[in-house]
């Protein structure tokens, strides 16, 4: 253990926190249960795999870590000759578990604990201190970085933790570089001489590497006079010309090449911690030197790290902050193919890292089976002797699972346009359109047709929502949400009007324009905020009335592609043909179930519910009846609707119409994001289905219809997509109608009652039933009818 211990402070070659690990699971087998020394060996045993969730980006465990620590101080006495180190273990781990989960305001809170770690002399608490002024208020005194800075010349330190300080205070310097554009040259100097004291073995190599490599790329963009941010010139074509006002700009451009090349090839695959940094800022070099083809290809793999780390995490709440930054790399990436006028790139990119936390859950659901369709039988049969949920897997398992089903890059890769276009096919659409808002680049709709090459359509006009309208429908604030399904609490009808007036003009006209074909049926996977808009619903007068957009197209929604391609694959129903009527039994129908004074009755969502279960020979009710009580098959709570999920299996089919309320709260964390309130107030969440979906054998509804509030909404991010109605598609439904806001009651329950009508008495397919409902209603306001929309088949 010594010898692993000494590698890792040195950086040599072969070093590894997972080798630290196994030499402390050894030295327990021969200590065995000595009583003197078992806090001792605890102890010894968190702080290896803290180091070893550190170097993974294992979040689940460093996550955890702060806990179990807390429960072992509480078994060791105060006054011990261990509390010390158990004290500067507590807040160490604390330190990892803030960062790692992105709560920075909480790491900054709690740096004067932090502060008390023991590490070389004076200088762990120095840094901790520099860094969380720099974070807080961004003033530093030069005469303290100048103090630290001789100590890393000077000091008796190894290579690893030289380069550790001096890569901590260029990180100040670079905070500070926007008020101080000299500091950016001391910023490269540090990290130069950080890269040379890191050795070959040390794992925050190619973080410096990297640090580098972004800081010669700002310097080069301060030289030429750059009034921007970086990322904006990143994508200027004609950015070569720019540089030659300053010869140094060229020469800084070449260096960062050369070293994010070398950080790239340090870090060799997508596990690795710093693996998407070290690409997209190789990507970001080639583009300032004019080589945009070769950024397009290295910006399209540097994504595959977040696919990676997504996958890696057990659990929700760590996913979601394992992939905190990937929708800013995915549109960094995507910007670059749309400057380039390259559709079919910027539709992968896109799609990269939407919905990560959906494709982990779905893709961990059977590892056993895929791990011997790969010929891993060894590594299924390990896995099998491990029953329990994914978090009781071990990390090292884990890992060589991950490995072995990435080899070919189908886990890390979303689905080629190839694959796109034979899902379209497969589902009967026409095409599948990415909205896109202006970033660093135009706004576009970038369009994946069902044949043919993708197109890349302009839309000036899509820049921000009406003022009076966008608050409504900003997905990145908290919602007020109305659980009454009453319009009162619901979109303002003249803020929604304005909103659809202004999607006609920005995206809805332009696009339907270009299709130029009828009643084109259309998947939309609108980007970040975009994703609050009802562009069915977009409109503009034609003859003295408005005119629709439903009226001119069939319009579902998507995750993602990959959610799109999953969907397809399962059992077809043509919109052509429409629906076979055995499709959609055996049904379950859940009518207004008694809260128990957690929400008020809906007595509208009764009606609807038990209107809607006449339309079905082979169903069961569950919920209030008209009178006020319990039906006799139940009160619908969420152990009966996943028992009706789990009593058949994945061939059965079948549908679920749930008429309730639904909540939706913005976290990131272990708590329920988007929830249906049941009986006695009890939650089903979107958190819960991940688990109780992933069984291979449970149902697998033709259709699941949430007519709750804000059913479709996510609640861990726009780009996520992580909610109700996405979590049956993860698991298996092939359509799903779902509520964008919060629906008033009466007016929901016609459009449903309708819907239903259209779907069995009609023969039409969901997506089509849905439209024909809406149609309907159209003399009515937009907001009695625009917040329910269709995903999938």
């Amino acid at each position: 253990m010594s010898a692993a211990i000494d590698d890792l402070r040195q950086g040599r070659p072969g070093a590894s926190t997972h080798r630290l690990v196994a030499a402390v699971d050894e030295l327990i087998k021969h200590v065995g249960d000595e009583p003197e020394l078992v806090p001792l060996l605890d102890i010894m045993v968190l702080n290896a795999q803290m180091l070893r969730a550190r170097e993974d980006r294992d979040v689940t465990t460093l996550a955890a870590l702060p806990g179990r620590v807390s429960a072992l101080r509480e078994r060791i006495s105060s006054d011990t000759s261990y509390a010390q180190d158990l004290e500067a273990l507590a807040t160490l781990t604390e330190g990892m578990a803030l960062g790692a989960t992105g709560r920075v305001a909480d790491l900054i809170e709690a740096v004067p604990r932090l502060t008390r770690i023991q590490g070389p002399p004076g200088i762990a608490n120095a840094v901790f201190s520099l860094l969380a002024r720099a974070y807080a208020d961004g003033h530093v005194r030069d005469r303290d970085l100048a103090r630290l800075r001789w100590r890393a010349v000077t000091g008796q330190l190894t290579g690893p933790e030289r380069a550790g300080l001096l890569g901590s205070l260029a990180m100040v310097n670079l905070l500070q570089a926007m008020d101080s554009p000299a500091r950016l040259s001391v910023a490269v100097l540090d990290l130069r001489r950080a890269v040379q004291e890191s050795p070959p073995g040390d794992i925050h190599r190619v973080l410096y590497l990297t640090q580098l490599g972004d800081a010669l790329l700002q310097r080069a963009v301060a030289i030429v006079g750059a009034p921007t941010r970086l990322g904006r010139w990143l994508l200027r074509p004609s950015l070569r010309l720019l540089l030659r006002p300053g010869a140094g700009a060229a020469v800084d451009v070449e260096e960062a090449i050369l070293v994010s090349r070398e950080a790239v090839g340090t870090a060799q695959w997508p596990g690795h911690a710093f693996w998407s940094m070290a690409a997209v800022t190789l990507g970001s070099a080639y583009r300032l030197a004019g080589r945009f083809a070769e950024a397009r290809e290295v910006g399209l793999r540097s994504l595959q790290g977040h696919a990676w780390r997504a996958l890696l995490q057990s659990d929700t709440a760590a996913r979601t902050s394992a992939v905190r930054y990937a929708a800013l790399d995915s549109m960094t990436v995507a910007g670059w193919h749309i400057m380039d006028g390259d559709a079919d790139g910027a539709a992968v990119a896109l799609d990269a890292c939407r919905g990560l936390i959906l494709h982990a859950a779905t893709e961990f659901a059977d590892v056993p089976t895929q791990l011997d369709a790969a010929g891993a039988t060894d590594l299924a049969a390990q896995w099998r002797a491990h029953p329990g949920p994914l978090d009781q897997i071990p990390i090292d398992l884990r890992q060589a699972a991950l490995q072995q089903l990435t080899a070919d890059g189908r886990l890390l890769d979303p689905p080629s346009p190839a694959e796109v276009r034979a899902a379209l096919t497969a589902i009967g659409a026409d095409a599948l359109v990415y909205l896109v808002p202006a970033d660093s680049h135009p706004a576009v709709a970038v369009i994946v047709p069902s044949t043919g090459a993708g197109t890349i359509l302009p839309l000036p006009q899509l820049t921000t929502a009406p003022a009076d309208a966008s608050g409504q429908f900003d997905a990145d604030t908290e919602r007020e949400v109305d659980v009454d399904r009453e319009l009162d609490s619901s979109v303002p009808p003249d803020r929604l009007g304005a909103l659809c007036d202004w999607a006609w003009a920005a995206a809805t006209g332009p696009l339907l324009d270009y299709l130029g074909m009828p009643d084109p049926r259309v998947v939309l996977v609108p980007m970040g905020g975009l994703g609050a808009v009802p562009w069915h619903a977009a409109r503009h007068v034609v003859d003295g009335r408005y005119q629709y957009a439903i009226e001119r197209a069939v319009f579902s929604y998507a995750a993602s592609a990959r959610m799109l391609c999953r969907t397809a694959r399962s059992a077809d129903v043509s919109p052509a043909s429409g629906s076979p009527a055995n499709e959609f039994e055996p049904a379950l129908v859940v009518g207004d179930p008694d809260t128990g004074g957690a929400a008020p009755a809906l007595p509208a969502a009764r009606d609807e519910a038990l209107t809607v279960a006449e339309f079905y020979r082979d169903v069961t009710y569950i919920g209030r009846l008209a009178d006020g009580t319990p039906s006799p098959s139940g009160g619908g709570t969420p152990e009966e609707v996943l028992g009706w999920l789990a009593g058949g299996t994945a061939a059965t089919g079948g549908m679920l119409h749930l008429a309730c309320h639904g909540v939706v709260v913005d976290g990131t964390g272990p708590q329920d994001t988007s929830y249906l309130l049941l009986s006695d107030g009890r939650r089903l969440a979107a958190e819960q289905l991940v688990a109780a979906l992933s069984d291979p054998a449970v149902r697998r509804p033709a259709l699941v219809v949430l007519a709750a509030c804000n059913s479709g909404v996510s609640g861990r991010g726009a780009d996520e997509a992580f909610s109700l109605s996405t979590m049956f598609l993860a698991g298996g439904a092939r359509s799903v109608v779902a509520a964008h806001w919060a629906l008033p009651d009466r007016s929901t329950s016609d459009l449903m009652v309708l819907f239903h009508r259209h779907l069995r008495v009609d023969g039409l397919a969901p997506a089509d039933a849905l439209r024909a409902a809406q149609l309907h209603l159209l003399d009515r306001d937009v907001a009695e009818w625009a917040g329910v929309v269709h995903y999938g088949q």
